[in-house]
């Protein structure tokens, strides 16, 4: 990798960095999510700066392209991301079902006679 893509790769890093601390100070971004992504961010950081490294440990499991070798890490680390956020709209998706249902269930109690809501029909 170039000395100009080493740099680049480092400052879009280091921006995105800041992007992040800015959002979470504004907590526009959870707290968890900050961490992920200052994590990741720092491993951007590091891809700039230990090109060599990752050019050997990408030709000893076989990649010719090294190049290809980060696409591979970045492709595998956003399908975890998606693979983690997925799971997570499922589970909000089910406590959102549930609350719809306690309201409904709620405000069925709520409407009905006193007597009914005693166990006791009422006789009118």
């Amino acid at each position: 990798m170039t000395l100009s893509a080493r740099i680049f790769v480092v400052g879009l890093s280091l921006l995105l960095f800041l992007t992040v601390l800015r959002m979470a100070r504004r907590r526009a971004l959870g707290i968890e999510y900050s961490i992920l992504w200052l994590v990741l961010t720092g491993f951007g950081v590091l891809a700039g700066l230990g090109v060599r490294q990752a050019d050997a440990l990408s030709r000893l499991i076989g990649i010719d392209y090294p190049p290809a070798f980060f696409f591979l890490i970045c492709i595998v680390v956003l399908l975890s991301i998606v693979l983690h956020l997925t799971i997570r709209l499922s589970r909000l998706a089910d406590a959102q079902r549930d609350l719809a249902q306690e309201i409904a269930l709620l405000r069925a109690g709520a409407s009905a006679p006193e007597e009914e809501r005693d166990g006791e029909p009422d006789r009118r």
